[in-house]
């Protein structure tokens, strides 16, 4: 809160006047509408788990957290730095975030927000940003960094147990910077039509970005939406 404050080496974030030596320890303890702070550089961090029905704001403060051994993620596939599930709204701002051996940095079925991140993946990183269930907001110079041939982000639909959710991806501002290869598709079985209306990704008028194979861009409501090649009229966003 404008002061510097005396803390142990071992700290590594605050909510209010608690401190925590780790970050999931932080995460674990956040209440509805709180602020997590990082309040310096963690170069050897452990992955992370949002359980769902957490709502708060993870406030980077200028530094950087790398997510490393041990890894979260579903038992069996412990190979994410993050893993964020369903049913929590987070916001990710002010900071960055990367990771020496995650083959996915972010898997995310949260609402989730990134405001003024740079995510960096490492060359093992097949997804830096994993999307499968709610709606996603890059926003305020947030870059996703991928390694050469890796992906930036996707959008995935379909997963068992997600579908009614679907998922929406929203670049919401002109300056996020995208350095990878983007996916887009539906798990096999999946309804092509519920698949077209779950799964959106959203772009500013103007904004830059290459459509998927088999897709294009048009503009819906000065926005730029990702449809079907095949597709040749719509009625409102449908």
């Amino acid at each position: 809160e404008g002061e510097q404050v005396l803390v142990d080496d071992t700290v590594v974030a605050r909510i209010g006047t608690n401190v925590y030596q780790t970050l999931q320890d932080a995460v674990d303890a956040a209440q509805a509408g709180e602020t997590i702070t990082l309040l310096r550089n963690v170069e050897n961090g452990t992955g992370v788990i949002v359980q769902g029905g957490k709502n708060f704001t993870l406030d980077f403060a200028g530094y950087s957290y790398s997510a490393n051994e041990p890894l979260v993620g579903s038992p069996g596939t412990e190979t994410n730095g993050f893993q964020l599930l369903q049913g929590s709204t987070l916001i990710f701002k002010n900071g960055t975030l990367r990771t020496e051996n995650a083959k996915i940095l972010i898997q995310n079925y949260s609402n989730l927000t990134l405001d003024g991140m740079t995510v960096d993946g490492a060359s093992v990183t097949q997804y830096v940003l994993s999307n499968n269930c709610g709606t996603i907001n890059l926003t305020n110079g947030t870059s996703l960094n991928a390694a050469e041939g890796q992906v930036a982000f996707d959008v995935y639909f379909g997963m068992s147990g997600y579908e009614e959710e679907g998922v929406r991806v929203i670049i919401g501002s002109s300056d996020v910077v995208i350095n990878g290869r983007i996916e887009y598709g539906k798990a096999s079985g999946a309804d092509a039509d519920a698949f077209l209306n779950g799964a959106k990704l959203i772009v500013p008028s103007g904004y830059e970005l290459p459509a998927p194979s088999g897709y294009r861009w048009a503009t819906v409501e000065g926005e730029q939406v990702l449809v079907d090649d095949t597709v040749v009229a719509r009625i409102g966003t449908n």
